[in-house]
């Protein structure tokens, strides 16, 4: 996504990952402060498109760590992916996921309020035996104005939603896709690059 506002020609402004940050902010701001703290201790993943990956949920705030209300707005979160699909289908993937989740681990990085015009955005994971969500500001991937837009931090966000369940990297279907016998950016198998060195990490954009 990218820039994170435009007006279009209808002269209407519109803020595609509105809805996204609405959620994960209603999220955070449902913890405690001990459970932000750990959230915001964890490490922030990025599994590359069409890249094999082990999907490692590695440290942060777990599932099992949060109440009944504050997993409904992680589900309420995760859906802003999860039911980009066929809407038959939302009800059953997020009950997958809901089953899981006490084994899921959520990571966040940057800014704790909804505030686009200070700081350099948020990342976040949600990494589970059934859902792995990436979302990360690119500090650097772009870093410049153009025509008083910003291309970076907030204003360039990429972000990729996958089932390690039913992965689609290193399928049959994947790999003829592909036209090699192997994803994009096969060489280097468990993720892409981190933000903030000058190079995008390779997720998906979307507006």
């Amino acid at each position: 996504m990218q820039p994170a506002v435009y007006t279009n020609d209808d002269g209407e402004e519109v803020q595609p990952f509105d809805g996204i940050y609405t959620d994960a902010f209603a999220f955070f701001d449902s913890l405690t402060a001990e459970q932000q703290a750990t959230l915001t201790s964890g490490e922030v993943s990025m599994c590359a498109p069409g890249d094999a990956c082990d999907f490692a949920t590695g440290s942060g705030l777990t599932g099992s760590d949060i109440t009944d209300e504050q997993k409904q707005l992680l589900l309420e979160l995760v859906a802003n992916w999860a039911g980009m699909a066929y809407e038959e289908t939302t009800a059953t993937t997020l009950a997958q996921i809901e089953a899981t989740l006490d084994e899921t681990v959520i990571a966040w990085s940057g800014e704790t309020t909804y505030d686009m015009t200070t700081g350099n955005g948020i990342s976040f994971s949600i990494s589970g035996p059934d859902v792995y969500v990436a979302f990360q500001a690119q500090q650097g991937s772009a870093g410049a104005d153009v025509e008083g837009v910003s291309t970076s931090g907030w204003g360039h966000v990429h972000t990729i939603y996958r089932d390690p369940s039913n992965d689609y990297a290193g399928s049959v279907t994947q790999q003829a896709a592909s036209g090699t016998g192997g994803g994009a950016g096969a060489g280097a198998p468990g993720g892409g690059t981190p933000p903030g060195d000058g190079a995008a990490p390779g997720g998906s954009s979307t507006s």
